[in-house]
């Protein structure tokens, strides 16, 4: 009863870890082996450590009569060890293609989402899932092979909201022998053994070569990812004192503080401020060429990154911000009504209310006997020139010489007659411009 013992003390020693207090668990229980073991190893201990047990089994309408033997079999154990059990069908090749997604990536989303609504549904504290030891090697083997950082040494996290995985200490083989020893079936998916799927060829190749190099690589796997999170764990504390700035759908931070820290406090800082903007997590790769353009010598690089964000190096700062928020602008004549030009607000008539969201920070007024064509506002265009005090400058050089980042250039309004500029707004404003009083006024705000 070696294993079953050892099997024991590792679930004890995580509820002790991680869920002192106990509470309502749902296992996620697909008949499998490591499945089944968990949710016969919580049942067993269920008094000593404070916990009721529930099941929730899908079908995810992959394997015909194989799943449905699947979800008979998760029922009736279920039903054997006095547990509640839910259960519910997906066509997760059919959402996989609606969604555009592959199958594997498909049925995670469908496995959780549905756990989530149970918990919420019916007041679990947590769910419980088989994950092990062997899987975590095969996880950081699978980073390691498409390229990773810290973050991929770290495997799988034994915690991860109010998902816990018990398991992920115990070896597959020590999996197999409890069951063996409490004399408990299981079945069998198939397609486990389809080596067409990379972590299935890591699984079967990869993992037995190492085994067969040092029959200890699995522990020792397990106590490397424990301690990549505890580094990631300090990092993350130390990226948390820099500084992150989130605004008007912009997250800021310094160029030199990233360029400046220690690689993995850079990385978890980037991590904490792309999590503010988008879903999901930077690869290894993104966060190097992150890092690259906080400490290039080009003010202007930017990064595309995953879910439509954008890196952008503004002179000092880095900006992470969405992809249609660096587009440029629609012209249009300026008019009694308030029409908006990236961050500004424009009209010929005063506004006062605006004032609640929006700075007033100029009225232009225009001589009306140097008005030759129609005012427009616009981006700027090649060969744009202003006629200021020092004298006349292209409205490219002046941006240059002010700073202003090449992303930004596109949303700063001109103020124009034909190819006469009159105001940079918010940068400069010609000579042209004149408090006289045959002019017109042109009002300006920009959003707080």
């Amino acid at each position: 009863m070696k294993d079953q013992k050892h099997l024991n003390t590792e679930v004890s020693a995580f509820f002790r870890k991680f869920a002192t207090n106990g509470g309502k668990v749902l296992v996620g229980l697909s008949g499998g082996a490591d499945s089944t073991a968990l949710v016969c190893a919580l049942c067993a201990m269920r008094d000593a450590l404070k916990i009721t047990v529930a099941c929730a089994h899908i079908n995810h309408g992959i394997r015909g009569t194989d799943a449905d033997r699947d979800e008979a079999f998760a029922q009736s154990l279920a039903e054997r060890l006095g547990c509640e059990f839910h259960s519910m069908y997906a066509d997760v090749p059919r959402l996989a293609r609606e969604q555009k997604l592959g199958l594997e990536e498909t049925a995670r989303k469908v496995r959780y989402d549905y756990f989530d609504r149970l918990c919420r549904e019916e007041g679990y504290d947590f769910v419980a899932v088989a994950h092990n030891a062997n899987d975590n090697l095969e996880t950081m083997l699978f980073h390691l092979a498409r390229g990773t950082g810290l973050a991929g040494m770290a495997g799988i996290s034994p915690v991860r909201g109010n998902i816990i995985r018990p398991f992920l200490n115990v070896t597959r083989d020590e999996i197999i022998n409890y069951l063996s020893e409490i004399k408990q079936d299981y079945v069998t998916d198939q397609t486990n053994f389809d080596t067409n799927y990379a972590r299935n060829k890591i699984r079967s190749d990869v993992v037995p070569a190492l085994l067969s190099i040092n029959s200890g690589a699995i522990q020792h796997a397990s106590a490397l990812a424990e301690i990549s999170r505890e580094y990631l764990e300090l990092a993350a504390n130390e990226a948390k004192k820099l500084q992150i700035t989130e605004k008007n759908d912009r997250v800021t931070m310094n160029s030199a503080e990233i360029a400046c820290a220690p690689a993995p406090v850079a990385a978890e800082l980037l991590q904490i401020a792309f999590a503010r903007i988008a879903n999901g997590t930077l690869s290894a790769q993104n966060i190097s060429d992150m890092i690259k353009t906080a400490a290039s010598d080009n003010p202007s690089s930017v990064v595309n990154l995953p879910d439509g964000v954008v890196f952008r190096r503004e002179y000092e700062i880095c900006v992470l911000l969405r992809q249609n928020e660096t587009a440029a602008c629609e012209s249009f004549c300026p008019n009694e009504t308030v029409q908006a030009f990236g961050d500004y607000l424009i009209s010929t008539s005063e506004q006062p209310e605006l004032d609640k969201i929006y700075k007033k920070v100029n009225t232009l007024t225009i001589p009306r006997d140097t008005i030759k064509d129609t005012i427009l506002v616009r981006n700027r265009a090649e060969g744009d020139r202003i006629r200021l005090p020092s004298g006349t400058k292209t409205v490219k050089r002046l941006l240059i010489d002010r700073k202003i980042t090449r992303a930004e250039r596109e949303r700063i309004p001109l103020i124009c007659d034909g190819q006469t500029v009159f105001s940079v707004v918010g940068v400069a404003d010609s000579v042209d411009t004149k408090n006289v009083i045959c002019a017109l006024s042109v009002h300006i705000w920009r959003k707080i």
